[in-house]
């Protein structure tokens, strides 16, 4: 658990350097140093215990230099046609040389390797490999340890994967950032996806918790969070249009508010460990 605190203090540090949130066209430059953090290079919970008990620390050092918001984010977006049935989805077949995963069992999440951008143009609406299904995803929450309240609902979340058309490997990497699969929701108990509140957004339905002095929505209930997050993938970014990762997490978190190097990271690792190829 050292190393976690490691991480943390880590995310806390840069965290501390950004700035608040600000028009795009206000930016003309940027006047933050480079940030050098380090990183695990493995998230999974029996691992880490094991390197820990041995004393020892896998670490991988991470430079994050600053970047124009025009330019970080500058993205192409397509208008895509709304359907409950969802026939944009996308067909992927082959293999990740990466997989920490099988077919038969999920691996670890790990991204040795990793280069910035491979995942950039993976479709968010990707169909889920025929090896997904809610067995499979609760081995792999089991995996994470006994913190998070998604233990055992693999099958609520292919439901709503299947529901709004969004790829399950996007939706656990996205979570896997945000709250670490689930064990430290932002406000709300069952807010997976760290959604703030505002009146008339997604998620406001559910009233709202306080984190620090930021309002966040809170779902009453482990389906309601996971569902909430899924609508939000799918209404407010692949069904305007963005399709992709980059454009997707552009908009989700813009690059002058949070670090996108480690989204892609988590997002690469957890889809190693799922084996979807990208």
């Amino acid at each position: 658990m050292k190393n976690f605190k490691y991480i943390l203090a880590g995310a806390i540090f840069f965290a501390s350097l950004t700035k608040p949130a600000f028009a795009a066209e206000d930016v003309e430059e940027s006047k933050q140093d480079t940030v050098v953090y380090y990183d695990q290079v493995s998230l999974d919970i029996d691992q880490i215990k094991e390197d820990a008990s041995k004393g020892e620390k896998k670490l991988e050092k991470t430079e994050i230099k600053p970047t124009l918001y025009k330019g970080a984010n500058d993205m192409e977006v397509k208008e895509e046609a709304k359907s409950d049935d969802h026939p944009d989805r996308i067909e992927i077949t082959g293999t990740s040389k990466n997989a920490t995963g099988t077919k038969d069992e999920p691996g670890k999440v790990a991204w040795r390797g990793y280069k910035q951008g491979v995942i950039s143009n993976f479709d968010i609406r990707t169909k889920n490999p025929d090896h997904i299904n809610g067995d499979y995803i609760n081995r792999f929450l089991e995996k994470r340890g006994h913190y998070t309240a998604l233990k055992g609902y693999g099958d609520t979340i292919m439901k709503y994967s299947q529901k709004y058309g969004i790829n399950v490997g996007i939706f656990m990497g996205q979570i896997a950032k945000e709250t670490t699969f689930g064990m430290a929701a932002a406000g709300g108990k069952y807010n997976f996806g760290s959604i703030r509140y505002t009146k008339g957004g997604y998620g406001s339905e559910y009233g709202y918790a306080y984190a620090g002095k930021s309002k966040w929505i809170n779902p009453p209930t482990v389906d309601a969070g996971v569902e909430v997050l899924f609508k939000l993938m799918r209404e407010a970014y692949a069904d305007k249009g963005y399709t992709t990762y980059k454009s997707f997490i552009n908009k989700y978190s813009p690059a002058f508010e949070n670090n996108h190097r480690s989204f892609e990271q988590l997002a690469v690792g957890t889809m190693n460990a799922l084996a979807i190829p990208y």
